[in-house]
């Protein structure tokens, strides 16, 4: 059996994943706002470890705030490795700077130059918008993730030879316990290659050319920085819709792609998760070209179709973040979108209208931890019956599980 629990985020996003039936396996991806995990993420943990239970796994996909910011929350309180206060945290995923390769390993930066790096560490996590939430102090301290995951001895990316996660062209297959395999699909060395250029030109800006390193002064920083990165924003380009169509099939109509561009979320860490001959796909925000290039390589096309028993959609439902070229390689009829569609009106109704039209033999359900504005068109039962579709959503201040 496989449980996924999708935590009432806001924004964020939250899931977390329990596998196996005796023996159990649990793994966390990302933690949402300081206030998922204040008011989801921590009890959860600590019912699993007041049952003889442990976090196999803490993924945390990549640096952007509604991801990850709960995270700090969890490791302040968790202490360190040995002596865990909430859970054991037995290994965690995450690609800091210190995985990622750079020439100079040992400089030295003058005093002008150390003052224009903390510049940048010296910034806050960005706050949770549209939200009473006034718990988080913690947010006037200047503190770094990476920092608090280091200092408590956490084991970082041991799966990966303690190296940067990503693609490689022999094997992004990772076998965990109770026979729980990842099949790794993002990022790939062109998006890790694309951050690290984007971190050096904001270095630059800062007068720090040619002096640029993986150590603990600039790791601060460069979350910093990511989580800071205004998101590229896609106005709608949909006309009114005809009054002789439905709104899919006008929408598909007019329906042109644009890939997000963005430079964080086409480093974010995506996989296929498979327990017990079923398939979860994890999408963190990654880029669909990734994941569309990876899945043929693994021999998967139209005529060829990949079976997935749970697709989590990438950032939110975002339309640049779903193409109808990757759903045409995935047989799969159950969907999850993670938001409350509070800061960027997602889900997309692009992306719904996608997944709703894409062909398949079975009912789809489309699973959505909140009831945002831009489902309820697609609420109608004559649409629903017509394109064999359900959407379940949330109730308020409650996860969504789903049972696999």
């Amino acid at each position: 059996m496989i449980k996924i629990e999708a935590f009432p985020a806001s924004y964020g996003e939250s899931i977390l994943v329990t596998l196996g039936n005796d023996k159990k396996m649990n793994i966390l991806i990302d933690s949402g706002f300081a206030s998922t995990y204040r008011d989801y993420i921590k009890d959860r943990l600590q019912l699993l470890s007041n049952d003889n239970q442990k976090l196999d796994l803490f993924v945390l996909t990549h640096f952007d705030a509604d991801h990850i910011r709960g995270g700090i929350e969890l490791f302040k309180e968790n202490s360190t490795y040995e002596d865990s206060n909430i859970i054991k945290i037995e290994e965690v995923w995450m690609n800091m700077l210190r995985h990622i390769e750079f020439e100079n390993l040992n400089i030295e930066l003058s005093d002008k130059e150390k003052r224009a790096l903390k510049s940048i560490a010296r910034k806050k996590y960005p706050e949770e918008l549209y939200t009473r939430y006034i718990k988080d102090i913690s947010r006037t301290e200047s503190i770094s993730l990476s920092k608090l995951i280091s200092d408590g001895g956490y084991k970082i990316n041991k799966s990966f030879d303690n190296k940067v996660i990503m693609t490689n062209k022999e094997n992004n297959v990772i076998n965990l316990d109770i026979g729980v395999k990842v099949t790794l699909l993002s990022p790939n060395e062109q998006k890790v290659n694309i951050l690290k250029e984007f971190w050096k030109k904001e270095l630059l800006t800062i007068g720090l050319k040619d002096k640029i390193c993986n150590n603990e002064e600039f790791s601060e920083a460069f979350e910093k920085f990511l989580v800071n990165v205004i998101p590229h924003m896609r106005n709608a380009i949909l006309k009114n819709c005809s009054k002789k169509k439905d709104i899919i099939e006008s929408i598909m109509e007019q329906d042109i792609f644009d890939e997000d561009s963005d430079e964080v979320n086409g480093s974010s860490i995506a996989f296929i998760l498979e327990c017990e001959n079923k398939r979860i796909m994890f999408l963190g925000d990654c880029h669909p070209s990734v994941i569309e290039k990876e899945l043929k390589k693994m021999g998967f096309d139209e005529n060829n179709k990949i079976k997935i028993d749970l697709m989590k959609i990438s950032h939110h439902g975002s339309k640049g973040n779903t193409s109808r070229d990757l759903l045409k390689i995935i047989d799969c009829n159950k969907f999850l979108i993670c938001t409350n569609g509070k800061r960027f009106n997602h889900p997309d109704k692009e992306v719904l209208a996608r997944i709703i039209a894409n062909k398949t033999n079975e009912k789809k359900e489309i699973f959505i931890n909140y009831r945002t504005l831009t489902i309820e068109p697609f609420l109608n039962e004559e649409l629903m019956k017509k394109y064999n579709y359900s959407i379940i959503y949330g109730e308020k201040s409650k996860s969504i599980c789903i049972e696999i």
